[in-house]
């Protein structure tokens, strides 16, 4: 940054607008330079955070199908059960 946000908030525009030509214009480069800076940095923590929701999208899937397949193994044990109990009644 070529301000730091002190002199930002603290700097009033109209006393700045009565300053030399290259106060301005030094006024005006700095600005622009901080605001590529603080865009990029936006950028960056936007793509952080999309990473972020997709690698969260996808342990969701992830558990949904580990949960379904639970479901599953569970509905199988329960066949496996029925059917040795009709087979073998007095197994157990």
């Amino acid at each position: 940054m070529r301000r730091t946000l002190d002199q930002w908030v603290n700097c009033d525009p109209a006393t700045m607008a009565t300053m030399s030509q290259a106060a301005i214009m030094y006024a005006f480069r700095d600005a622009k330079c901080d605001i590529k800076e603080l865009h990029d940095l936006v950028k960056r923590f936007c793509n952080a955070i999309a990473d972020e929701h997709t690698k969260l999208l996808f342990l969701k899937r992830e558990a949904e199908n580990i949960i379904g397949a639970t479901k599953d193994m569970q509905q199988h044990g329960e066949n496996v059960a029925n059917f040795m109990d009709k087979k073998y009644p007095n197994l157990y």
